[in-house]
């Protein structure tokens, strides 16, 4: 007869038991509550009256109770904002041109007549959408984009001591 010794156990070896262990523990211990098949849980009146609702129905309460507008209305809008400009900006008429809206971004695309004008535009973004949003409706622009001036003359240079936009 051979002498085997005992194999060492491994970790997995190890793993394996203490799993068995665990599985019988749990079988033999009472449920506490039934377990989860799956199945759509029970709807049940929610205090204070708040029952669930439909992801759709709960988006066009909020639309309604905030007054946004959605759909057609944004083309509106978008007519709205370029065709009030000039009322909306009196003091930069001819000198600022909103040349386009953007629904899906809410981006607002403005002309200067020049330069410097673009640059004072840049550093006024945050006044320009507190004026625009109040005359066409809150929210409707949340960004204004500002395009390069028109460039100069077919040689390029500006012309020397005028200003390109009118006074």
């Amino acid at each position: 007869m051979t002498d085997t010794a005992p194999a060492a156990v491994s970790g997995v070896d190890l793993a394996r038991v203490a799993l068995r262990a665990a599985l019988a523990a749990a079988k033999s211990a009472p449920r506490q509550r039934p377990r989860r098949t799956g199945a759509a849980p029970s709807r049940q009146a929610r205090p204070g009256g708040r029952e669930p609702i439909a992801l759709g129905a709960a988006v066009s309460r909020m639309i309604a109770e905030h007054g946004l507008q959605t759909g057609a209305a944004g083309g509106q809008a978008r007519r709205t904002v370029l065709s009030q400009w000039d009322t909306i900006a009196p003091e930069l008429k001819g000198r600022v041109q909103a040349v386009r809206y953007d629904d899906a971004t809410r981006t607002l695309y403005l002309r200067p007549c020049s330069p410097a004008y673009r640059t004072q535009l840049v550093l006024h973004q945050k006044e320009i959408v507190a004026r625009v949003n109040p005359a066409v409706g809150s929210g409707t622009v949340s960004l204004p984009e500002m395009l390069r001036a028109p460039r100069y003359a077919a040689s390029g240079r500006p012309p020397a001591f005028k200003n390109q936009c009118p006074p």
